[in-house]
């Protein structure tokens, strides 16, 4: 058994020491590891819908911005799914006033907050956040 102690006493140093290396130093580190987002469109398509509180209509072209370390992965869902992401757009468009659609004296914060809110929806109704961006292409009050 005193042969045996040396040999148990390494084994007891060298399992120390690869604890200590493996989980102790490895908690450590604040190590991050940067994923490359790219960036991708989608033509969400045109939407022609009434305005709440109003007997006007607003007619225009979505495109989706989407960021994410794969947003092809987040575009074919949107194509999986477009019944679902064209009522989101609908919905969200037709639940906005007219003062909140229309641009007044080259002031964009009216149409920045509804480009926002067409990305909450979608966003909410995917259950991501990944859509960081909505542009109208075509934009037509009438």
């Amino acid at each position: 058994m005193k042969k045996m102690a040396p040999i148990i006493i390494a084994l007891i140093i060298v399992a120390a020491g690869a604890l200590y290396f493996f989980v102790i130093r490895g908690m450590g580190g604040n190590e991050t590891v940067e994923v490359p987002i790219s960036t991708a469109s989608y033509n969400a398509g045109t939407f022609t819908t009434n305005i709440k509180g109003s007997t006007r209509y607003l007619k225009c072209t979505v495109v989706l911005t989407v960021e994410d370390s794969n947003p092809e992965k987040v575009i074919e869902r949107f194509a999986a799914d477009v019944s679902l992401l064209r009522q989101t757009v609908t919905f969200a468009l037709s639940s906005l006033e007219e003062s909140q659609l229309r641009v007044v004296d080259e002031d964009q914060e009216n149409i920045d907050a509804a480009r926002q809110h067409v990305i909450d929806a979608v966003n909410e109704a995917f259950g991501i956040t990944r859509v960081t961006g909505a542009l109208f292409t075509d934009y037509v009050i009438s």
